[in-house]
């Protein structure tokens, strides 16, 4: 006791005070009110219990404590600003929902400044960004994010995740230069892209499951990203299972790559290692461009639907891989393939982590007229429509034509020539420039959907969007997620819009150096993006504005529900540069068909013979606002059992 006294002596003649370290047992719902309360009372080193219920609170931690929920414990955003915000290292949070942040730009359902802390068995959604971790050596266990724009964001260094679920998120991980952060047993399931390393290097993602990502996205994305390993995981039916931008000296082992439109995607990358990998039933297994001395070897090609390696202007290593048949060999020179390996590799990708969450829809804030029976839709529409005003009617689930819309929307929209008798479309199109417009293609492209008995409305700044948002010189997707909350939510995340309108911009800078992608800006596929200046650049001799109307087409074909699961000549490599899809698919004339995708304008009746499909009959209007971005479920239910 006198070395204590001492000890507090000196402290106190030092620095004027002396750190009282507690260990008490602050219980919210019994002994404090709110969670806030008992934060204001508590001293480092304290327990903090919270009884169940549902907290509408933004909390500032800034002691060293352990916040606990007993029971089904919520604390609730209310839509406004971060909910939790952790500035001090030590702090661990278990057994907690977290919902509801605002939408700016810096709001979020909890941000980890601190380093240290400890988070689990919590639940997140419903944001623009989930968790955002910014400090070094944290540990984030048991976790599951849901309907979030980015579900983390991971800025600091040396972090470690494990049993993280990510479902419906723009962006489920994104690393963002970032460097020894470790990931193990996580599962993705319906996201835009499931991880996103950006300039991220001897990051670690092992033993997950990626499974039906949106088909223009997908799986793993590794932007100028380099030394990072990928193992012992399960990427099935996305758009790209592995795409490497300029990245260089990674390490793809031990993958089990199937039914995604690619496998793996080279593009201008160097010395990349993918070994003891199964490839089974990709539309094309890996392609590359513009990449050297990236190596795949050990590994098993099998049923591929095109062929196993399409490179060019690349130096590729595919040598000692076994290909089941002769067209599943690489195509296009400077392939070394020599010798193949004439038996299939015994491949171990067993250790999978598979485990899926519900979502929790957020209820779009409508303003209506007077409505005497509360149930949505204003008496005057009612009337006009042939609804009795003074009868409840569900017109929450009520949708007449089929169109997506139910009858509250179709009430809100009305003023935009909403019918509910009658199928809409609604897309908002805002530009970088203001000369990026479809001008008279506007009328064209409405005379082709009336043809069908379906009305477009398409704002370019009649119907309350429209927007130039200015010039944007690196649209990464994360900066795309950003436009789309700021020009098409405007941050709200109750927006009226959303769920009404399909969102588009028009730009000049190439979008995550592409021409144009459908995506997931929140937690659907309501969204794409088209750039002007890269059609430019592809076919300066035949570039018009009907090549941007058909590639717009395209697109919107997407968020209707038109994808290379719904019929195999949509978006298939092999249909362009006389390879053989181009010979399959030739009488298949639509713009979904890549060798028709820049000069018809207009989707297929399914009447030109073989290889044709009707387009129009397999329409989805409602897709847009799909949580499954796929029709099936078998594999969730397969992954579940094993």
């Amino acid at each position: 006791m006198k070395f204590l006294a001492v000890i507090c002596t000196i402290l106190l003649l030092l620095f004027g005070t002396v750190p009282i370290v507690g260990n008490d047992v602050l219980v919210v719902g019994e002994d404090y009110p709110s969670i806030s309360s008992a934060l204001g009372n508590a001293k480092d080193g304290d327990t903090i219990l919270i009884l169940q219920g549902i907290y509408y609170e933004n909390l500032i931690v800034d002691k060293k404590v352990k916040i606990v929920g007993l029971g089904k414990v919520i604390v609730d955003g209310n839509f406004s600003g971060t909910v939790i915000e952790v500035t001090k290292g030590g702090v661990c949070i278990e057994n907690i929902e977290i919902r509801n942040s605002g939408g700016g730009r810096k709001d979020a359902l909890l941000k980890l400044k601190g380093c240290g802390n400890r988070i689990s068995n919590c639940t997140f959604y419903n944001s623009r960004r989930g968790m955002v971790i910014e400090g070094n050596c944290n540990v984030i266990q048991n976790c599951s994010f849901g309907g979030i724009g980015i579900g983390i964001s991971l800025l600091g260094n040396r972090n470690n995740l494990s049993c993280i679920i990510c479902r419906n998120c723009g962006i489920g991980v994104y690393i963002a230069g970032s460097k020894e952060n470790r990931l193990e047993k996580l599962s993705f399931l319906f996201n835009g892209i499931s991880v996103l390393i950006e300039r991220g290097a001897n990051n670690s993602i092992k033993n997950f499951t990626i499974i039906y990502g949106n088909e223009n996205q997908g799986g793993i994305f590794l932007d100028k990203a380099c030394f990072n390993k990928i193992e012992k995981g399960t990427i099935c039916c996305n758009g790209f299972g592995v795409r490497l931008y300029k990245a260089e000296k990674n390490l793809l082992k031990h993958l089990n790559i199937s039914m995604n439109k690619e496998g793996i995607d080279l593009l201008e990358s160097r010395f990349n290692r993918i070994e003891w990998c199964n490839f089974y039933k990709n539309n094309l297994e890996i392609y590359a461009k513009r990449s050297f001395m990236d190596s795949i070897l050990f590994s098993n090609f099998i049923k591929g639907k095109s062929f196993g390696i399409l490179a060019k202007r690349s130096i590729i290593n595919a040598m000692l891989n076994y290909w089941l048949d002769a067209k599943n060999l690489p195509l296009i020179s400077f392939i070394f393939s020599f010798p193949r390996y004439p038996k299939p590799f015994s491949i171990e990708c067993k250790n999978l982590f598979f485990k899926t969450i519900r979502l929790e829809e957020v209820k779009a804030c409508f303003e209506i007229g007077k409505d005497t029976d509360k149930d949505g839709c204003s008496d005057e529409w009612e009337e006009r429509w042939g609804y009795d005003k003074d009868h409840w009617d569900d017109h929450y689930h009520l949708d007449p034509d089929g169109d997506g819309l139910n009858n509250v929307q179709e009430c809100f929209a009305e003023k935009w020539g909403a019918n509910p008798f009658r199928k809409d479309i609604f897309v908002e199109i805002d530009r970088t420039d203001d000369s990026y417009r479809l001008g008279s293609y506007v009328e064209k492209i409405k005379r082709i959907f009336s043809k069908r008995n379906i009305s477009i409305h398409i704002d370019e700044g009649e119907l309350g969007g429209g927007e130039v948002i200015g010039e944007e010189n690196n649209l990464s997707y994360p900066r795309i997620i950003d436009l789309y909350w700021d020009h098409f939510l405007h941050n709200d995340i109750r927006n009226p819009r959303k769920g009404i309108f399909r969102y588009v911009i028009f730009c000049s800078a190439k979008p995550a150096n592409h021409g144009g992608f459908c995506y997931v800006g929140w937690n659907k596929v309501d969204a794409f993006i088209i750039s002007y200046k890269y059609y430019m650049d592809l076919i300066p001799s035949n570039f018009s504005i009907h090549t941007i109307a058909t590639v717009f087409l395209h697109e919107l074909g997407h968020t209707l529900g038109l994808f290379y699961h719904t019929f195999e000549g949509i978006d298939n490599y092999s249909c362009r540069d006389m390879l053989p899809g181009v010979w399959k698919y030739r009488n298949y004339k639509s713009c979904m068909n890549y060798e028709y995708a820049w000069f018809i304008l207009n989707y297929s009746d399914g009447s030109h013979g073989k290889g044709d499909f009707n387009d129009w009959s397999n329409l989805d209007l409602s897709y847009f606002k799909r949580e499954n971005f796929w029709m099936g479920t078998w594999l969730i239910e397969k992954s579940t059992k094993e």
